[in-house]
């Protein structure tokens, strides 16, 4: 059944405009509402609302206006943010939006609301099931810790459908240079000889934004409500791999110069997914190859 009225808040967002275009490619008649604290009418979508995701009032109306269906929370404060934003956008917007879904009396809503795979607490292996303990090492990572335990259960006791994709490391052409991935990417995108990193040894699970698109979409339609699920590919890359893959790309050699500054002595140094949950119940596996994801972001900072 196609959904009537979409909503997703942090439309502006690099996750976001991907998932507008593919929701747009599978659900064409249904009618997606971009709420962002900002206006972008790039997006191609039937309307744009301006609001602060923690403002009550402007969602209840909102939600009395155009009560969604489906609901895709991507808005968020990311890591480099404040300490008192980070914990405002993603704790205190996850509690307003829903409160201002029930205060609007929109029924049995459908609400998808991304994790990180900053919530979980390091173990040895580095290889994380949904089962695994959660906290965060980092402020971003409690608060979406606090995001994904508030959704589930003041959503499930609202009478709303839940689910929380817990998304490891995205990349894609247009991601952030603030992300490591994204600077490397942007530093070789140039006719520098050296590039400036942290630790090169920490591994990650990289996962493309368009295949990510597609987890969140067939999460919605067919995941078990009030319910986490990875959203990884299950294998770890070191950030040296990427280095090596994108000097191979363009064909030249780099040096790394190593900034003992970047280097935080708390962080964890390896961190994948085990995907098996999201592939068994909804068929969802990574497609893109890591070379191509490269390749495109590499001609996206050119």
């Amino acid at each position: 059944m196609t959904p009537k009225i979409i909503w997703i808040t942090g439309a502006n967002g690099f996750s976001a405009k991907y998932l507008i275009q593919y929701i747009k490619e599978c659900y064409a008649k249904a009618h997606i509402i971009a709420i962002d604290i900002g206006l972008d009418s790039s997006n191609n979508v039937d309307q744009h609302v301006k609001l602060d995701i923690t403002d009550l009032s402007a969602i209840t109306k909102l939600a009395e206006r155009h009560p969604p269906e489906w609901v895709f929370h991507l808005a968020g404060a990311l890591p480099w943010a404040s300490e008192k934003n980070i914990w405002q956008v993603n704790v205190s917007g996850m509690c307003v939006l829903l409160q201002s879904l029930y205060n609007a009396n929109c029924g049995k809503v459908r609400i998808l609301s991304v994790g990180s795979a900053a919530e979980y607490l390091p173990k040895t292996t580095g290889f994380y099931n949904e089962e695994d303990k959660v906290g965060g090492v980092s402020t971003y990572g409690m608060s979406k810790t606090a995001q994904s335990i508030l959704a589930i259960n003041i959503g499930k006791s609202l009478g709303f459908e839940v689910i929380v994709p817990r998304t490891f490391n995205l990349i894609g052409p247009g991601m952030s240079r603030n992300l490591v991935v994204g600077n490397i990417c942007a530093q070789i995108a140039t006719d520098k000889k050296s590039i400036t990193l942290g630790n090169i040894e920490s591994k990650r699970d990289f996962v493309d934004i368009r295949d990510v698109v597609k987890a969140y979409l067939g999460l919605m339609e067919k995941a078990k409500p009030n319910t986490v699920y990875n959203v990884s590919s299950g294998t770890p890359i070191a950030i040296r791999d990427i280095v090596d893959l994108a000097s191979e790309i363009v064909g030249k050699k780099l040096n790394i110069t190593i900034d003992h500054n970047r280097i935080n002595n708390n962080e964890i140094n390896i961190s994948y997914g085990n995907n098996h949950k999201i592939n068994q119940e909804i068929g969802w596996g990574t497609e893109i190859f890591l070379k191509d994801s490269i390749t495109n972001i590499i001609d996206s900072f050119i």
